[in-house]
């Protein structure tokens, strides 16, 4: 199975609502919007970011290295630490270099997009947890999205204009939490 139809698989999962291929587009279209010339590594680490995704699990992130790693690791010509460190970031948003910011904050731009994508984009992520009770997962998320808030949330020169946006419907999400 080559790299492409073994991420197809991952993205295509039934439990997945957000964290899909079309997550992986909105990053490159994103960039593309904002005329970021990615790095081979950036495009490697947004492919591979959410390979592995299990609503909740603390390890995604680590396993998707690990998948990402096993896959490719028989090229010589693939700078795998930078890689790593870039999905990595993507747990904990905190970016270690410039390229991971760029990266970071692509994964993080869905929060300043319109009200209407963020909603659905706040839906998907609670169908992805439906699991979890509702009133568990409003009170996971509120808190979530409360320390989210009290972040720089961006990171690179080029996004962190949009935090004000991006605070706007984390508000707004909590707000409409605390209703229910």
């Amino acid at each position: 199975m080559d790299h492409l139809q073994l991420l197809t698989k991952q993205y295509t999962q039934p439990h997945r609502r957000f964290h899909t291929i079309e997550h992986i587009a909105y990053m490159f279209r994103k960039a593309n919007e904002h005329d970021i010339s990615l790095t081979r590594a950036q495009t490697l680490a947004i492919w591979w970011h959410d390979a592995i995704y299990v609503p909740g699990a603390a390890d995604n992130e680590e396993k998707s290295c690990r998948l990402a790693h096993d896959y490719f690791n028989h090229l010589q010509d693939v700078d795998f630490i930078n890689i790593m460190i870039m999905i990595q970031d993507t747990k904990t948003h905190i970016p270690r270099t410039v390229e991971s910011a760029i990266v970071c904050d692509l994964d993080m731009m869905i929060l300043a997009d319109t009200k209407v994508v963020y909603r659905r984009y706040a839906k998907q992520v609670r169908q992805e947890f439906n699991m979890i009770p509702d009133d568990q997962y409003r009170q996971g998320r509120i808190q979530f999205l409360g320390e989210l808030i009290l972040t720089p949330i961006y990171h690179s020169d080029v996004f962190k204009k949009y935090r004000e946006r991006a605070i706007i419907n984390i508000t707004e999400e909590i707000k409409s939490l605390k209703r229910k």
